[in-house]
């Protein structure tokens, strides 16, 4: 996850409703920047960071983040 949206792994150890919030707002703006990349046809789309992102999202949203340490 640090590495998708650029949390500090010491933000995820807190754990919460405001968290999730601030995650999920990174996670579909990533999401939605990485869908303009690959409409547009950029050099610097990534379809694996396109489903990794994808695939983050839908796990926090349905409640399934791993471990911090993971």
């Amino acid at each position: 996850m640090p590495r998708l949206i650029g949390l500090d792994p010491r933000e995820l150890a807190e754990d919460g409703p405001a968290l999730r919030r601030r995650i999920v707002t990174r996670l579909a703006q990533a999401l939605r920047a990485e869908r303009r990349r690959g409409r547009a046809g950029h050099w610097t789309y990534d379809l694996n960071r396109h489903i990794a992102l994808l695939q983050a999202l839908q796990a926090e949203q349905d409640g399934r983040r791993p471990a911090a340490g993971t």
